[in-house]
């Protein structure tokens, strides 16, 4: 399953914020030892690093990043 999440007049730094605080929450919630547990890739991409930017560019970028992170990721 894959979902994207687009914000508005973010920072990296913001952005950056919020993914350690999902990874925090996500990690809390495995240590519980359910039988379910939450595993998952991210990256980002923002406007401002490409030019002529749009909506497609950035989620390809992102698309791209995530399908990195996942292979470089040793669940």
């Amino acid at each position: 399953m894959k979902f994207m999440a687009v914000i508005y007049n973010a920072t990296r730094e913001s952005i950056t914020e919020i993914l350690t605080e999902l990874q925090n929450e996500v990690e809390q919630f495995n240590s519980y030892g359910t039988q379910f547990r939450i595993s998952y890739s991210h990256r980002l991409a923002l406007s401002t690093d490409y030019n002529e930017c749009t909506l497609r560019t950035l989620f390809d970028k992102a698309d791209k990043y995530m399908y990195e992170n996942k292979q470089g990721r040793q669940d």
